[in-house]
């Protein structure tokens, strides 16, 4: 038995430039992307409306990244099957070769056309007489080797005197898809019917059985050129989520928006405080911390971290440090005391300190008052401090809270 050795070039290394050129523009639209993030962060206050734009927007396009890994999966399967039927033409023509001088048998030419001139019909002469055959460009399509040159009448001759080897053929195209195509496999089912009465129907499949479905058919092909001699091909693929192009642009530019996107969510989360377990500042409305934080020790007498707060006498004491309150700062503390979450609108500020909401600088006095109560409290020493913001309401105020 004649053994067969097949030696295929190595085309990877053509791409090699152009993986270079990729990679450099993910690089950079990687850093631009971070870059770009980063300043808007910094110059950005709606950092809520911020994330919730961008958390959508990652996961919109997670999901359209998915999308286009499938359909680039489907592709590149296509492109496989392709690249298969490519290579069994390749391997049919070594094979022939091989079969051809296993059996002593010279190439030879017959009713070969010319290129200009298109025909409609075959003839073939032999022994029993002058066969002819209508020529089908589908066929011709599906045919495995060139219309009308030699190799379709050394086909023939070599199955009217006996019978190649399907199965060497079967094994060069199986070597073939392992040095380009790994973890594909192929096999082969042959029938045939040629005109001097020699016949051959439903022959075994060469090749691994569990591949003899439909559904790893890839295709019939014609040996010759007058239709007699059809092969079927069978092709095991790999799953579709095993072809995913990630080298496509597409992707890799939807891949570069996902990065982009989490590493502003990182960033947005760490600059405003807002990162898990690890808060800022906590607003003593928060349940599990208001009992610790808040304590009533005695009548109006409260304790607000480190500050003591007495209510009759007006009088915050942090340490060995008392200082007198007025009526404006002591009614604003107890109210933040006694507020619910310990929140304070714009307009309860304004009813506690009789002030208009309607005039012009009532703003300006609601920042100094605020200022004057952080300077009792002694907020850069006690952490204890007042911090504008909204509550459920969207209402905007002040919230009284201890720093960390």
């Amino acid at each position: 038995m004649s053994t067969y050795r097949l030696y295929l070039p190595i085309s990877e290394d053509v791409f090699k430039c152009e993986a270079i050129l990729r990679y450099n523009c993910l690089m950079m639209d990687f850093f631009l992307c971070t870059f770009v993030a980063y300043t808007f962060i910094n110059a950005m206050k709606y950092y809520k409306q911020t994330l919730y734009i961008l958390c959508g927007l990652l996961l919109t396009t997670v999901g359209l990244l998915v999308y286009l890994l499938y359909l680039s999966g489907v592709e590149n399967q296509g492109k496989d099957k392709m690249t298969a039927e490519m290579l069994l033409k390749h391997v049919a023509g070594i094979w022939l070769k091989c079969e051809s001088e296993k059996w002593e048998i010279p190439f030879y030419s017959v009713g070969a056309g010319t290129k200009k001139k298109k025909r409609t019909k075959r003839h073939l002469v032999l022994s029993e007489g002058e066969f002819t055959v209508e020529v089908d460009s589908l066929k011709d399509e599906r045919s495995i080797f060139i219309p009308e040159t030699s190799e379709n009448s050394c086909i023939r001759t070599l199955f009217m005197i006996g019978e190649p080897s399907v199965e060497e053929l079967n094994k060069l195209w199986q070597e073939c898809l392992d040095n380009r195509l790994s973890g594909y496999n192929c096999g082969l089912k042959l029938v045939y019917k040629l005109p001097n009465g020699k016949e051959g129907c439903s022959r075994a499949f060469t090749g691994n059985l569990t591949f003899d479905s439909p559904i790893h058919k890839l295709g019939n092909y014609y040996l010759d050129d007058m239709y007699y001699i059809e092969v079927s091909a069978y092709l095991s693929t790999l799953s579709v989520w095993r072809c995913l192009g990630w080298g496509d642009m597409k992707v890799v530019l939807f891949m570069v928006v996902v990065v982009a996107c989490i590493i502003s969510i990182i960033l947005i989360w760490i600059k405003n405080g807002k990162k898990l377990n690890s808060d800022e500042y906590l607003p003593l409305g928060d349940e599990a911390q208001s009992s610790s934080i808040v304590c009533c020790i005695a009548d109006a007498e409260y304790q607000v971290g480190e500050i003591l707060w007495n209510e009759k006498e007006k009088k915050i004491t942090f340490r060995d440090i008392s200082l007198h309150c007025s009526n404006q700062p002591g009614n604003l503390l107890s109210a933040f005391i006694r507020a619910e979450g310990f929140f304070l609108s714009n307009t309860q500020i304004s009813e506690i300190c009789n002030w208009n909401p309607d005039d012009i600088g009532v703003s300006v006095k609601r920042r100094s008052a605020m200022a004057q109560l952080r300077r009792l409290l002694m907020s850069d020493e006690s952490h204890v401090n007042v911090k504008s913001g909204k509550n459920e309401m969207k209402e905007n105020g002040y919230y009284l809270c201890i720093e960390k």
